[in-house]
């Protein structure tokens, strides 16, 4: 099985595929993508702090979600 390098990082680290280590997320962001769900978004959307998403970060745990301001997003 060949691996890309960031792939290899992440499998060590203890993130499966998909980009998540379910031992890493925490009980809120865990509550809130169960029972509310990640929507969708443009890296180029403008957060209320005048950023584009695209700039905040991963969401420990779960590198698929990006926190910004107003909550949980998927790129």
């Amino acid at each position: 099985m060949s691996y890309r390098m960031t792939d290899m990082m992440q499998h060590l680290l203890g993130y499966d595929s998909l980009g998540n280590n379910f031992s890493l997320i925490s009980e809120p962001d865990r509550a809130f993508i169960e029972e509310v769900g990640v929507p969708r978004a443009s890296g180029e959307v403008t957060c209320k702090c005048g950023s584009p998403y695209r700039i905040h970060p991963a969401v420990q745990g779960a590198l698929w979600a990006t926190r910004t301001c107003e909550g949980l997003v998927k790129l």
